[in-house]
């Protein structure tokens, strides 16, 4: 069990009852906003741009640029499958398709077809699907 933090007088402190502080807890964590929900939706990796579509706190999705702040959520970086967001929390990575745990408090989840989460390719069996404009090929 973790004792409590405990102040010490400070000598020569500037108002009477003044001390160290330093180990107290925050006064203001009680009172904090709960960190909104931040769901990846896309990413933009090139030469001019390189952006996120998010969804923060179930609003409609938009893009944020590396660097860009909406809603207490700022995008620190885009990787290849997820993206890096700095909060009132903290650095918190989210990955393509999912969900931060946000306000919720729970795990997080994804509520994308695994189908669309990269680059899987064709079901195993199959081959891709043929352009429209290409000739039938029965008679093979």
């Amino acid at each position: 069990e973790e004792a409590a933090p405990r102040l010490r007088a400070g000598r020569g402190a500037a108002s009477p009852g003044a001390g160290d502080w330093s180990g107290a807890p925050s006064l203001f964590a009680a009172t904090a906003a709960p960190e909104p929900q931040v769901r990846l939706l896309g990413l933009s990796r090139s030469a001019r741009r390189t952006a996120a579509l998010v969804s923060i706190g179930g609003a409609a999705a938009a893009w944020l640029s590396v660097g860009e702040a909406r809603d207490g959520v700022t995008l620190e970086s885009v990787s290849v499958g997820g993206i890096t967001i700095d909060t009132a929390g903290g650095l918190r990575d989210v990955r393509l398709g999912e969900a931060s745990a946000g306000a919720s408090g729970g795990t997080a989840s994804s509520s994308i077809s695994p189908s669309m989460q990269g680059d899987a390719g064709p079901p195993p069996g199959r081959g891709p699907i043929p352009p429209a404009s290409a000739p039938a090929m029965s008679g093979i």
